[in-house]
C-alpha cells in the first residue's frame, strides 16, 4: 500500500472515530458553528451604544444641566442615574450598575464666569476595557467641544464672525485616525481574537482526544505495523481541512456578509490560517505524547490555550505586558495568526507583514517529527513489555 493509500485509510479510520467519540463529534461537527454563532449574536450590537452612566451634580445651575443634556445626547451614554452624594455614585460604579460617574463641581458655572477652568471629574471601572475607552473619549470629546461653545460665545461679540472665534477658542486642531478597527465597531475588535483564541483551544484539544484515542492500551497494539507519519497525517489532514472550511466561512461572513472593511487581501490570510491550525494541532499532539495520559494532555492542552484571547494583544497592548506574559504569548499560535491577520486586514501590509509570523507558525510545524520519534519509542516500549510477558 503507497503512502497516499495510506493516508487516505488513515482519514477514513479517523472519520469512524469521530463519529463514535461524543467529544470529537462536538468538537468537529456541531460545537464550533454553534459557538461562533453566538459570539456573533452577542457582539452584533457593533457599537457600545447609550452605557449607562451616573452623574453628581453639585453645582446644579443652568450651565451644569446644559452639559449634563450634551453628555447624555451623546450615542455612546446615558444618565441613567444622578447620586446626591460620593459614597452612592462610587457603589453604584463598583456594583457595576453604572460604567462611569461624572462629577460637576459645585463652582463650575462661577469658575467659568471668572474664566478660570473648572475640574469635572470622572470615574470609572477600568476592568471593562472597550466600555471604559469608550466612554473616556465621549466624555473627553464632549467637554472639549461644549468648552469651545462657552469660549465662542464669549468672542462673539469681539469677534462676530463665527469661524473666526472658533480659531482664536481653539487655534490647534488636532485629527486622530485610528489604523485599527477605525470604526470603533465593537465585534471587528473583539470577534477575530475571540474567534483565534477559540480555535487554538479546539484545535489543541482536538489533537489530544485523537492521540489518546489510538493509543488506549486496548488498541495500541493495531499501530505495530502501520506508518506512523501516515496515520498522524491522516489524523491532522482530516482536522485541518474541517477547521480550514470553517475559517473560510468565518472570513466570508466577516468581510462578506457583514461587510467588514478590508485593507489588503484574504488570500494570504487564507494561506496563514492553515499554517496556525497546523501548528496548534502540533502542540496538542506534543502535549499528549510527552505523557501518554488522556486526562493529562487535556489540562496541558487547556492550561496551555486558556489565556489564549487575554495575551492576545488585541484588548491590552503586547508592550505593556509583563515579561511573562509576553513569552507566554510568543509560545502561542494565536497570537502570531493575530499578528498576520491585523497587519493584512488593517493596515495591508503586503507579504512582508505576514513573513514574520507565518515563518514563526512553520516552526512550530516543525516539531511533528519530534511527536513521531515519542511515538515510535512508545510501540517500541509496548512491543517489548508484550514480548517479554509473551
Amino acid at each position: 500500500m503507497s503512502n497516499l493509500q495510506q493516508i487516505g485509510a488513515a482519514i477514513q479510520r479517523e472519520w469512524r472515530i469521530v463519529f463514535k467519540d461524543p467529544w470529537l463529534r462536538a468538537l468537529v461537527l456541531w460545537l464550533p458553528p454553534v459557538l461562533i454563532l453566538a459570539l456573533w449574536l452577542i457582539f452584533s450590537a457593533s457599537l457600545p451604544n447609550d452605557l449607562p452612566t451616573g452623574v453628581i451634580d453639585l453645582d446644579r445651575t443652568s450651565l451644569s444641566r446644559a452639559l449634563i443634556r450634551d453628555l447624555d445626547a451623546s450615542p455612546a451614554l446615558k444618565i441613567s442615574s444622578r447620586f446626591n452624594s460620593m459614597n452612592e455614585g462610587t457603589a453604584a460604579v463598583r456594583s457595576g450598575s453604572v460604567y462611569a460617574l461624572i462629577v460637576v463641581p459645585h463652582d463650575f458655572e462661577a469658575s467659568v464666569l471668572r474664566q478660570k477652568s473648572p475640574a469635572v471629574t470622572i470615574f470609572f471601572n477600568s476592568q471593562y476595557l472597550l466600555v471604559a475607552d469608550t466612554i473616556k473619549s465621549a466624555i473627553f470629546e464632549i467637554v472639549t467641544y461644549f468648552s469651545v461653545e462657552l469660549e465662542v460665545a464669549s468672542l462673539l461679540p469681539l469677534v462676530p464672525v463665527v469661524d473666526a472665534a472658533v480659531n482664536l477658542a481653539m487655534p490647534v486642531q488636532g485629527q486622530i485616525t485610528a489604523l485599527y478597527n477605525q470604526n470603533f465597531n465593537y465585534s471587528q475588535f473583539l470577534l477575530p481574537g475571540l474567534v483565534a483564541a477559540f480555535f487554538q483551544v479546539s484545535l489543541c484539544s482536538l489533537a489530544v482526544l485523537s492521540i489518546g484515542q489510538s493509543f488506549k492500551p486496548s488498541v495500541v497494539s493495531e499501530w505495530f505495523d502501520k506508518n506512523v507519519w501516515s496515520e498522524l497525517t491522516g489524523k491532522l489532514l482530516l482536522y485541518t481541512a474541517v477547521f480550514f472550511v470553517y475559517g473560510l466561512a468565518i472570513l466570508y461572513l466577516f468581510f462578506g456578509l457583514l461587510d467588514w472593511p478590508l485593507q489588503g487581501s484574504l488570500l494570504p490570510v487564507a494561506a496563514l490560517l492553515l499554517v496556525f491550525e497546523l501548528s496548534c494541532l502540533t502542540l496538542g499532539v506534543l502535549f499528549y505524547v510527552s505523557t501518554f495520559d488522556l486526562e493529562l494532555g487535556l489540562i496541558a492542552a487547556s492550561g496551555f490555550s486558556g489565556p489564549a484571547f487575554a495575551f492576545l494583544g488585541v484588548t491590552f497592548p503586547v508592550s505593556d505586558m509583563p515579561l511573562f506574559a509576553q513569552i507566554w504569548r510568543n509560545l502561542m499560535p494565536a497570537g502570531h495568526f493575530m499578528d498576520g491577520f491585523i497587519h493584512q486586514a488593517s493596515y495591508a501590509a503586503g507579504p512582508a507583514g505576514l513573513m514574520q509570523p507565518t515563518l514563526i507558525l512553520a516552526l512550530f510545524c516543525l516539531l511533528l517529527p519530534v511527536a513521531v520519534l515519542l511515538i515510535k519509542r512508545r510501540i517500541e516500549h509496548v512491543n517489548e513489555q508484550i514480548s517479554a510477558t509473551a
